[in-house]
């Protein structure tokens, strides 16, 4: 019994490690069977990369230049007195919007109403004493055609005539300027705008030498704004200017969010600044809504002309390196071409594409950063907003 039983044991253990090989061998082939024969088309499925694109198209595009300007009020006058008097009233309140013309102060004019009447009586007076003369040089004339008087007497009574008459008009010379002095008494906006704080009370008098004025107006409609443009864009706005050219511009808040309002440039500096290498202009903008303040910073778009039919890809799609420009074309069998562009000008979204590629062909907008020559994609149009969702959400995960 010992004999059988230590000979069949290891008849088991062989059996067993063959049943044990063979089980190895056909867990590997079915796992190279299953997963190697998949990996391949996964490694090729990993290599395709899921793209946003759009077509470059030709489109009419306005040519503009963009500048940050300055705010200021159109027009700002010290409001000051033309005579010396005591201020008695105020008709404005800080901060008043006025109208030009509009009554803002008075001032006691009873002196300047005294002068008005005392050369009022002179004159009256000389009125009376010409009339006296002129008699009497008539009579003059007629002693001396009798032969009574001398050639001289009569010259001499002319003379006192004339003499009057010359008095007479030196006081109604007087009485004019008393009247004026008189209608400056009554002080009123020179400009149409909104009032300061008012620099005198009532009361106290106030004296033509007087530099801080009673208060000083600023004329916010229209609106002035300063801006720089490079020179290379002289000529080109002067031109513009000297055929009276409307040259718009669009002014938007410093951040570039929201538009705030829309004017013409109306002036261009007679010189370049050394410095920075650029020319000053100036535009008026209608400002009827109060959205402006001076000296506020803003953001100008200027249009100098508008491109028809030219080239243009969404301005995502323009990349740079050291060598410039470029854009990813999708070519045939969606692979990746990087060609190289050159730029023009750039407009709500779009830049213009002088050279490099072709309407019709396909430019990359997202998913950029994986790309490189030769590379494989899925390209996706942006206009298919149920692929353009996911695609956004992915960018954003």
């Amino acid at each position: 019994m010992s004999k059988t039983s230590s000979h069949s044991a290891p008849r088991r253990k062989g059996r067993i490690g063959v049943v044990l090989v063979i089980a190895v061998l056909a867990i590997g082939g079915y796992g190279y069977f299953h997963y190697g024969k998949s990996r391949p088309q996964e490694e090729k499925t990993a290599r395709s990369i899921s793209v946003l694109y759009e077509e470059v198209v030709l489109k009419d595009m306005p040519v503009e230049v963009k500048a940050l300007g300055t705010l200021s009020a159109n027009a700002t006058v010290t409001v000051t007195s033309r005579i010396d008097g005591q201020l008695m009233k105020l008709h404005f309140t800080d901060g008043q919007y006025v109208q030009e013309g509009q009554l803002l102060a008075e001032l006691d004019t009873r002196t300047y109403q005294a002068t008005k009447a005392q050369y009022e009586g002179q004159l009256a007076k000389d009125n009376a004493q010409l009339r006296s003369e002129k008699r009497k040089y008539e009579r003059y004339q007629q002693l001396f055609q009798n032969g009574a008087i001398s050639r001289q007497d009569l010259d001499t009574q002319r003379a006192s005539s004339e003499g009057y008459e010359g008095s007479i008009k030196s006081d109604q010379a007087q009485i004019a300027a008393a009247a004026l002095n008189i209608s400056f008494g009554r002080i009123v906006a020179p400009i149409s705008g909104y009032t300061g704080l008012h620099q005198v009370d009532v009361g106290n008098m106030v004296h033509s030498s007087d530099t801080t004025g009673i208060v000083t107006i600023t004329q916010t409609q229209p609106m002035a704004l300063t801006f720089s443009v490079p020179e290379r864009y002289l000529s080109q706005i002067m031109g513009m200017l000297r055929d009276s050219k409307t040259m718009p511009v669009q002014v938007m808040d410093a951040f570039g969010r929201s538009v705030l309002a829309q004017g013409a440039v109306s002036y261009a500096s007679n010189q370049i600044d050394i410095n920075t290498g650029s020319i000053k202009l100036k535009a008026l903008l209608p400002n009827t809504d109060n959205q402006l303040y001076p000296n506020q910073s803003v953001s100008v778009t200027l249009q100098l002309g508008m491109l028809h039919n030219a080239i243009v890809v969404p301005t995502g799609a323009v990349q740079w390196n050291d060598d410039g420009s470029f854009v990813y074309v999708i070519g045939d069998g969606d692979h990746i071409r990087k060609a190289s562009i050159a730029t023009g000008p750039v407009s709500n979204g779009y830049t213009v594409i002088d050279s490099g590629v072709q309407a019709g062909e396909r430019v990359v907008i997202q998913g950029i950063d994986r790309l490189s020559d030769g590379v494989k994609v899925s390209p996706l149009k942006q206009s298919d907003e149920s692929v353009a969702k996911p695609e956004a959400q992915d960018k954003k995960a």
